[in-house]
């Protein structure tokens, strides 16, 4: 199987499990199997509450929304727990497919090979931390460790992709706008930092109000979401700065203007959410798309400095 072909694919399956990371937060499914690895003691969760095991108790008391068995929580936590599942048998057929480029190829590059064995690692790593999740019963620091750690699988899987891009190697950035790019990639971290301090208020204010009363949650949010909402103009005027040095220097045009989409899009979604109460169909889609402008922006900083 084509290198480039295998690495682009599990960057976007990748983006998909955190996808499928945010709709089990945003559910308040994330104690829906409220152990792990095997879920309510059973390899196969049950569907009904009758075929809970004698014990249930014991779980169902770990559970942080009404301690009963709700069978759509409980299979919306066991299919996102399935989905990082594949990605660590898909992480190991990548790392196979890279060592047999490596071997047949003497050429290839060896760089490669060592960021397909550090996917491979951080995705083991995520899955044990996953397990303290769950212990921890949904602790903040946990599940914010635990995001952090899906964003360094797209970084790392993002440098993978760069580096079998050949095309990428042609590039010919200048100095200014390389420091631009870097810039704008550490603002976007900032922006993101800041959007899970404001996720992790949230869950404080809804859970104390039982997931109800939804029009009340962003006016009990503290300074932070205030900090938040301003960044994301400076992240705009940073979009428009990018925008204008692509253009001037012809390079990154298109890389630019997907970017551009997916900001806008993420900007849209933000107005939408304060002012139509926080849905929850648009806080996953919310996560989703931030981890796709790190990626991009990454794939823009990682192909600027690429050895030509």
């Amino acid at each position: 199987m084509h290198t480039k072909f295998w690495a682009w694919f599990l960057l976007i399956f990748t983006l998909l499990t955190i996808l499928a990371g945010g709709i089990v937060r945003t559910t308040h499914s994330g104690m829906g199997c409220p152990d792990w690895p095997k879920c309510f003691g059973q390899w196969v969760p049950p569907t009904t509450a009758q075929q809970l095991p004698p014990d249930f108790e014991k779980y169902l008391r770990k559970q942080d929304i009404d301690h009963t068995f709700n069978a759509f929580h409980t299979w919306v936590e066991y299919i996102n727990r399935l989905l990082a599942t594949l990605l660590g048998v898909l992480a190991i057929v990548q790392l196979y497919i890279m060592w047999r480029n490596k071997s047949r190829n003497k050429n290839s590059s060896q760089t490669v090979l060592n960021f397909a064995r550090a996917f491979l690692a951080v995705v083991i790593i995520t899955g044990l931390l996953g397990a303290l999740v769950v212990r921890f019963n949904l602790q903040h620091y946990s599940i914010s460790v635990h995001m952090t750690l899906a964003f360094l699988l797209v970084a790392i899987q993002v440098a993978l992709c760069t580096h079998v891009c050949n095309a990428c190697k042609k590039l010919n950035v200048n100095r200014q706008y390389k420091n631009l790019i870097l810039a704008f990639l550490i603002l976007a971290f900032i922006q993101t930092a800041l959007g899970t301090g404001v996720r992790m208020f949230i869950d404080d204010i809804s859970l104390a109000l039982q997931y109800t009363q939804r029009e009340k949650w962003l006016a009990i949010l503290p300074t932070i979401f205030i900090i938040h909402r301003t960044t994301s103009w400076l992240v705009v005027a940073g979009l428009l700065a990018l925008n204008y040095f692509s253009y001037k220097q012809h390079v990154f045009k298109k890389a630019t203007l997907f970017l551009s989409g997916l900001i806008l899009t993420e900007v849209l979604l933000g107005i939408i959410m304060a002012y139509a109460n926080i849905p929850a169909w648009a806080q996953p889609i919310h996560v989703t798309l931030s981890a796709c402008i790190i990626a991009q922006i990454l794939f823009m900083v990682f192909s600027s400095y690429v050895k030509k």
